[in-house]
């Protein structure tokens, strides 16, 4: 009876080995949740670009406030203070339209309502970080924000 008590005080609740395989399963959850949830990009958008049917027909810089567009397809109006509104369409007597919202403070752009023929997916796109991408394929528009060392420089002369 004696020998079985010190047997048991012997035996430890955790091996060497035991402690060993549960340090490198805490690593690997926590690598895991580290590349799942950590943010893959931080840079911030400086500028975006409006293409129909490959032609650029709006730049806008965030950084200086400054924009190119192309009047035959773009109207651009201050909604407010920090919230400016983009009418896009095919033509001037064209029906079909984007309406594209762009937020300064926040450098976000949203496609807030389009007629395409098809269920408006471009409706539901929003542009907040580099990487992200609005399409409108009905009206053959496509929207991409250009990072910090993207903007090219203005050429003059």
């Amino acid at each position: 009876m004696a020998s079985k008590i010190a047997q048991e005080k012997e035996n430890k609740f955790f091996k060497r080995w035991d402690i060993i395989v549960y340090a490198a399963l805490a690593l690997v959850i926590i690598a895991l949740f580290l590349i799942v949830f950590i943010p893959r990009s931080k840079d911030q958008i400086a500028a975006f670009k409006m293409e129909y049917n490959g032609i650029e027909v709006l730049e806008y810089n965030f950084d200086n406030d400054s924009i190119r567009i192309n009047p035959e397809y773009i109207t651009f109006e201050k909604e407010s203070q920090t919230v400016y509104k983009i009418t896009f369409k095919e033509s001037s007597d064209a029906d079909e339209y984007n309406i594209i919202k762009v937020d300064l403070t926040l450098r976000k752009i949203t496609c807030e309502d389009a007629n395409c023929s098809l269920s408006k997916d471009c409706t539901h796109m929003k542009i907040s970080k580099m990487g992200d991408t609005i399409i409108c394929i009905p009206h053959k528009l496509f929207i991409t924000p250009i990072g910090q060392g993207e903007i090219p420089d203005p050429v003059i002369g």
